[in-house]
């Protein structure tokens, strides 16, 4: 089994095979110790090569039924890329909420490499004007190529 081992180089140190043969021990034990990865979607199946980002978008406490923030990628994401994204809302007033998620732009159905929208949608348990009386967060996962 390999061990991996780090390796360190100094300013005008000659390459040695010692050191060359360490480097591809560690790239053979990081691919056996590798979580296995499947991205199945819009008619593509990718086990190599995918990336998974996350992250929390704070919205603001307001009176509207409906919340919205978008999330950019920043490159993250290979072009042409349509991720996997899951988002779950973090309330602390107790409310019915539907999360919807698409596209950045208008008429965007579906997110892509760039990033996307998430409108989180109140129904508040108790008869009330202020749907989001508090800050909350949505807490994203997305995983892509």
């Amino acid at each position: 089994m390999t061990e991996y081992r780090a390796v360190q180089w100094s300013d005008d140190e000659i390459i040695s095979a010692e050191k060359l043969n360490q480097m591809a021990s560690n790239d053979k034990f990081l691919s056996e110790h590798s979580m296995p990865q499947l991205y199945r979607a819009y008619g593509l199946n990718k086990t190599d090569g995918l990336r998974i980002a996350g992250g929390i978008i704070t919205i603001l406490a307001q009176q509207g039924r409906e919340a919205r923030s978008e999330v950019s990628f920043n490159g993250f994401f290979t072009q042409g890329c349509r991720p996997v994204i899951q988002c779950t809302p973090a309330i602390l007033a107790p409310t019915r909420c539907m999360t919807i998620i698409k596209g950045i732009g208008a008429g965007n159905l579906r997110p892509d490499h760039t990033g996307f929208q998430v409108m989180v949608n109140a129904e508040p348990l108790a008869v009330t004007n202020n749907h989001f009386p508090s800050n909350f967060h949505v807490h994203w996962t997305a995983m892509g190529y």
